[in-house]
C-alpha cells in the first residue's frame, strides 16, 4: 500500500501508512501528511490519516457541555453582551460538528482584559452564591471553555 502527501490512506488497526513511516523526515519537513478520519467497520477500524492543518471534532462533547453551562450561567445572571450571542452561534455550530465555525466564533469571543467577555462580576441571583462564588464559577466556566476550544484549533 502506498499513500501520496495529502491524499486519502487506508490503515487498519491503527498502523500508520508505510509510506508515511519511509518518509516520515520529509513529511515532517515538509508539512504535508495524508488526511485521516476514522470510520467504524465491523470487527475493525479503517482510519484516513488526518492532516495537522485540519479541525479537530474529537472534543466536541465536552465543548459543547462547556459551552452550554457557560451560556446557562450568563443567562441566570443576566449577561447578555456580545461575546454570548457568539456563544450561542459557537454551541449551534458545534452541535452541527462544524468545528470550522464553531472555531470561528470562539475567536469572536474577546478573552483576556479589561472590557473583555470575561471581564465582568456576576451579580448573586441565588440564596446559596456570594460575590467570590460567582466570580469563581465565571472564571471557571470561561476557563474551561477556551481550553476545551482550543483542543480543536489546526496544530500548525
Amino acid at each position: 500500500m502506498t499513500c501520496e502527501p495529502d491524499s486519502i490512506c487506508v490503515v487498519t488497526k491503527y498502523q500508520p501508512c508505510p509510506q508515511d513511516v519511509a518518509n516520515k523526515q520529509e513529511n515532517m519537513q515538509s508539512g504535508r501528511l495524508a488526511k485521516r478520519l476514522l470510520v467504524e467497520q465491523p470487527n475493525r477500524r479503517v482510519g484516513l490519516r488526518m492532516s495537522g492543518s485540519q479541525f479537530t471534532d474529537v472534543h466536541v462533547i465536552s465543548q459543547r457541555r462547556a459551552t452550554r453551562g457557560l451560556i446557562k450561567f450568563c443567562e441566570d445572571h443576566g449577561y447578555d453582551v456580545g461575546g454570548v450571542q457568539e456563544l450561542r452561534a459557537c454551541l449551534k455550530a458545534l452541535d452541527k460538528k462544524d468545528i470550522e465555525t464553531a472555531v470561528e466564533a470562539y475567536f469572536r469571543v474577546p478573552l483576556g482584559g479589561m472590557g473583555c467577555f470575561d471581564d465582568w462580576l456576576p451579580p448573586v441571583i441565588f440564596a446559596h452564591e456570594t460575590a467570590d462564588y460567582t466570580r469563581a464559577v465565571f472564571e471557571a466556566l470561561v476557563t474551561q471553555w477556551n481550553l476545551l476550544m482550543r483542543l480543536s484549533l489546526p496544530k500548525n
